[in-house]
C-alpha cells in the first residue's frame, strides 16, 4: 500500500506537494489500495491531522488520523458515472490553500477510483466469461437433455461453491419439486426444497433471486435462476449454501443460467436429431433435411428477438474434379476431413450439416456479416495445416447474413451459394460475404452477356472497399482511419516526387491497409488494456490476411505494400522482420501515415495526442521504426500546413 509520509521533511511549495501527490495517486492501479492512498494524500497536501473517504451512503471506506472534530474540509468525489462519495479532512493546522488542494485531489481521486473499478470489473468479467464458457461447452457436449441438465447442475454448484443444488419443475399441482439433485441432499422431507415466498415469486416470474432462507431452524443463503432458452423451459436452478452474495456471484449465476440453458437446448436438439435419424452417414453431421428445419427455427428466433443470423456454405475447390475422375472415395474422405475440421473449429452454438453433394453448411446464431466472415476465415485459413494431402486443402466459403441477404430460408441458402460461387470465380481458397449491391452488378453482367474478368474484378474490388469501411466502423476510435491514412500517404508520396500513377496506387493501398483486420476478433480489436502474447499474435496476422484477400485480383500490385506496412526499418517489425530498403517504399510511407492518424485520433487503450506531440514522437522514431526520408517528407508537409497533416487552425 502506498502511503505519503514525512510531511515535516518535505520541501517545496504547496503546489509542488499537490503535484507530487497527484502523480503518486495517478500511478495506482489497485482498486483496494486507492481509498487509503487518497486519505494519506489528503493529510499530506492539506496539513490536516485526519482525513477519510466516505461512500455515497455515508459509510466510511477508509480513515486516517483522529476522529473528525472541529472545522471539516469536504470535497465531492464525482466520477464519469456519478457520485463516488466524499473526501474530508480535519484537525491539525491546515495549509492556507488546503481547501483548493483537497478539491484538486478529489477530482483526480475520483478519476482514479473510477478507472480502477472499471479495470477490476473488466478483469472479473473476462474471468467470469471464461468459466461460464467452459461450463456451457461441457453441457452442450452432453448429447441429451437429461445429461445436459445434470452437467449444468454440477457445474453451477462447483462455480458458486454451493454444497447442495437441485433443478425444480412444477408438478401437477403447480408446486416446484426436484427432478435432479446434486451434492449433500437435504433430509428435511417433502419441504426440503420449499422456497420462501419472494423466491417462489421470482421463480414463477423467471427472475434471478439471492437471499436467505430458513428450513427446520437452519439458515442458509439461497440462489435461484430460471433455465429457459427461446420457447424451451427446463425448470429453476436452486443452489443452497452459497458462501457469498456479492455482485460478481450474481452475474456469474445469471450468465451461467442463460448460457447453460442454451447449451442444454443444443444437447436436447442433438438427442432429437439422433432420434429422427437425421445424421449424414459419411460426415456424421446433421443432414440437409435437419439443416432446413433448424434454419427455419433460427430465423423465427432471430425475427422474434431482432437478432442476427448467418449461414456459411463450405466446399473444397478440388472436390468436383475428384468426382469427375471417378475418385468418389477420395472425395468422400475429403468431405469427412472437412466435417471433422469444422467440428473442431465451430462455436458451441453453431450448427454444422452436410447440405448437399460436397457442401457443408453452418448456421451461426447471433453472428452478423463480419463476425461470420471471421469464423469462415479462421476455418479456411487453418484448413491446409489441419487436413493432410492428398485430400484437397483449398477451401472456399460463401457467407450470407439474415436479414440483409434474405429473410427466408431458401433466400439465405441461395445467397450463401452465390457468395461461394464468387469466391471460386476469384481464384478460390477464400471466404466471400454476400452483398446485394455486388449481386446486382453481377446480374447486370449476365443480362448483357458480359463474361470477361474486368467486371468481375470490379465487383470484387467494390466488396473489398466495403469490407475495409466495415473494419473501420467496428471500432469508434478508427472511424475514417483508412481514408485518413490514404490521404496522408498520397501527400507523402507526392512530396517524395513519385509518379502520379504510383501516388494513386499508394492512396488505394492506404485505404485498404487494414482490411485484414476482418480476421481480428472484436475482443482484441476493442481491448482497452495491453494485449497478451496470444492476442498480439492474432493482431499481427492482419497484414497476412489482407494480403491473402487481395490475391489474384487487379489490386495484386499493392499486396506487398499492405503485407509489409508494419515492418520497421531496424528489422523489428512484422510479419517478416524486413529491414531498411528491403521494405517496400510504399509500405514505409503507409507506416508513417498510419502512425500519425493513430496518434492524433487516439485508440481505446491510448488517448489522442496533439499534432505537435505526434510529430515529435514520429521524429524520435526516425531511423528505428520509420524511414527518415519519409519522416522528413511528412515534416515538410506539416511545415507548409497541408490539410490532414498539420493541425486545423483554431479560431
Amino acid at each position: 500500500m502506498g502511503v505519503f509520509r514525512g510531511r515535516r521533511k518535505r520541501a517545496g511549495t504547496g503546489v509542488a506537494r499537490v503535484a507530487d501527490a497527484l502523480a503518486r495517486l495517478g500511478a495506482e492501479r489497485r482498486a483496494g489500495e486507492v481509498p487509503a492512498l487518497v486519505v494519506s494524500a489528503a493529510v499530506d497536501v492539506t496539513g490536516c491531522a485526519g482525513a477519510e473517504v466516505a461512500a455515497p451512503s455515508g459509510e466510511v471506506a477508509h480513515r486516517h488520523g483522529p476522529p473528525p472534530s472541529g472545522p471539516i474540509l469536504e470535497a465531492p468525489l464525482r466520477g464519469p458515472d456519478g457520485d463516488l462519495g466524499t473526501l474530508r479532512a480535519w484537525g491539525g493546522i491546515p495549509a492556507p490553500d488546503a481547501a483548493d488542494a483537497l478539491g484538486i485531489l478529489a477530482i483526480v481521486a475520483a478519476q482514479v477510483m473510477h478507472a480502477t473499478r472499471v479495470a477490476t470489473g473488466a478483469r472479473l468479467a473476462e474471468a467470469r466469461a471464461q468459466r461460464v464458457g467452459e461450463a456451457a461447452a461441457d453441457v452442450a457436449s452432453a448429447g441429451s437433455r437429461t445429461d445436459g441438465l445434470a452437467r449444468l447442475l454440477t457445474r453451477a454448484r462447483a462455480l458458486l461453491a454451493a454444497p447442495t443444488g437441485a433443478i425444480l419443475v412444477p408438478d401437477a399441482d403447480g408446486r416446484l419439486t426436484p427432478v435432479l439433485e446434486d451434492g449433500v441432499v437435504p433430509t428435511a422431507g417433502a419441504d426440503a426444497w420449499a422456497l420462501p415466498d419472494d423466491a417462489a415469486a421470482a421463480a414463477a416470474a423467471g427472475r434471478l433471486w439471492f437471499g436467505e432462507a430458513v428450513v427446520d431452524g437452519e439458515a442458509y443463503v439461497l440462489a435461484i435462476a430460471p433455465l429457459a432458452y427461446g420457447d424451451a423451459t427446463y425448470g429453476t436452478l436452486v443452489l443452497r449454501g452459497v458462501p457469498r452474495l456479492d455482485e460478481d456471484e450474481r452475474l456469474l449465476l445469471d450468465e451461467l443460467a442463460d448460457r447453460g440453458a442454451a447449451a442444454v437446448w443444443i444437447a436436447a436438439l442433438e438427442e432429437e436429431v439422433r432420434e429422427l435419424s437425421t445424421v449424414d452417414p459419411v460426415t456424421r453431421l446433421y443432414d440437409g433435411r435437419y439443416f432446413r428445419q433448424r434454419l427455419d427455427q433460427e430465423i423465427s428466433r432471430a425475427a422474434r428477438q431482432e437478432a442476427s443470423l448467418s449461414v456459411l456454405i463450405l466446399s473444397f475447390d478440388g472436390s468436383a474434379e475428384l468426382r469427375a475422375k471417378g475418385r468418389d472415395a477420395a472425395a468422400d474422405d475429403a468431405l469427412l476431413d472437412l466435417a471433422v475440421h469444422v467440428g473442431h473449429n465451430r462455436r458451441a452454438s453453431d450448427v454444422a450439416c452436410r447440405l448437399s453433394g460436397d457442401e457443408i453448411a453452418m448456421i451461426l446464431p447471433d453472428a452478423e456479416g463480419l463476425d461470420a466472415v471471421l469464423v469462415a476465415e479462421r476455418i479456411r485459413s487453418a484448413t491446409a495445416s489441419a487436413i493432410a494431402a492428398p485430400t484437397p486443402r483449398a477451401l472456399s466459403v460463401g457467407v450470407a447474413t439474415y436479414p440483409h441477404a434474405g429473410a427466408a430460408r431458401e433466400e439465405l441458402i441461395a445467397a450463401a451459394r452465390s457468395a461461394l460461387g464468387w469466391a471460386r470465380s476469384h481464384g478460390g481458397d477464400r471466404a466471400f460475404l454476400y452483398d446485394r449491391e455486388v449481386a446486382a452488378m453481377l446480374e447486370a453482367e449476365a443480362r448483357q452477356d458480359i463474361a470477361g474478368t474486368e467486371n468481375r474484378e470490379d465487383a470484387f474490388v467494390a466488396t473489398v472497399y466495403a469490407l475495409a469501411a466495415a473494419v473501420d466502423a467496428r471500432d469508434p476510435c478508427t472511424h475514417d482511419h483508412g481514408r485518413n491514412v490514404a490521404h496522408v500517404a498520397s501527400l507523402i508520396a507526392q512530396e517524395l516526387g513519385l509518379p502520379s500513377q504510383r501516388v494513386d496506387e499508394i492512396r488505394i493501398a492506404g485505404l485498404l491497409h487494414d482490411v485484414g483486420k476482418i480476421g481480428v476478433s472484436d475482443r482484441v480489436l476493442r481491448k482497452t488494456t495491453g494485449l497478451d502474447d496470444e492476442e498480439w499474435e492474432e493482431m499481427r496476422q492482419h497484414p497476412v490476411v489482407g494480403n491473402r484477400i487481395l490475391a489474384g485480383t487487379k489490386l495484386d500490385g499493392v499486396r506487398p505494400w499492405i503485407l509489409h506496412h508494419h515492418e520497421r526499418v531496424d528489422g523489428g517489425g512484422y510479419p517478416d522482420g524486413l529491414a531498411g530498403e528491403a521494405i517496400p517504399l510504399e509500405s514505409r510511407i503507409i507506416a508513417v501515415a498510419e502512425a500519425l492518424d493513430a496518434m492524433v485520433q487516439g485508440r481505446s487503450y491510448r488517448p489522442a495526442m496533439t499534432h505537435a506531440a505526434a510529430m515529435r514522437e514520429i521524429q524520435a522514431c526516425a531511423g528505428t521504426r520509420y524511414d527518415p526520408a519519409v519522416v522528413a517528407a511528412l515534416q515538410a508537409l506539416a511545415a507548409r500546413g497541408e490539410p490532414g497533416v498539420a493541425p486545423r487552425p483554431t479560431s
